[in-house]
Formats: C-alpha cells, structure tokens, sequence
C-alpha cells in the first residue's frame, strides 16, 4: 500500500527527470551532491541524485561481471571524496532506534 500523499511526491520527482538537463544544470550551478538537502528529502535534490544514478547506470561502463573482477581492477591512489559527505545509506534511517 502507498500513501495518496507518497504517490504524489514520488511523481513529482518523476515528473522532472525529462526536462531538459542543460538548463537544470546551469541552474543548480553544482555538480555534486547536497548531502543536507537530500537528508531533508528535497525534491529536487532527490530528482537530481535519481538522475545521476540512472545517467551512471545507463553510462558506457559495464560494472564488472564478478566481484573477481572487481578486485582485479586498479584502485585510486588515494580517497577523492570530501570528508564531510557521508554514505548515502546513512541518511535513511529505518525509524528505529539504535
């Protein structure tokens, strides 16, 4: 069962992934990911996070067929990432208390 409410909220998302993404980029003026805004569950920082990871699924990379394969695979010198971002499983929380 899904919520009137939900339902809404999940087509509203869906409903700006076919706009055109060159003037959505210029507008956001940032590449990367607002962490806040997408634990605030901001529509349009969920729009743009499902985007990025629909447009990273649909890129000319195949993900490797093993995790064999993976492992074979170089790895970056070092850790990229900005600090302060924390995985993106973290922000959901499943109502419970730890």
């Amino acid at each position: 069962f899904v919520s009137a409410r939900e339902k809404g909220r999940v087509l509203g998302i869906f409903n700006g992934l076919d706009s055109d993404l060159t003037s959505y980029d210029k507008r956001r003026g940032m590449h990367g990911i607002d962490y806040k805004l997408l634990e605030d569950g901001v529509t349009a920082e969920v729009r743009f996070v499902l985007g990025k990871v629909i447009m990273d699924t649909m890129s000319a990379e195949s993900p490797c067929a093993s995790t064999d394969a993976a492992a074979a695979l170089p790895r970056p010198a070092a850790d990229v990432t900005d600090a302060d971002h924390r995985p993106l499983s973290t922000l959901f929380h499943s109502g419970e208390s730890e």
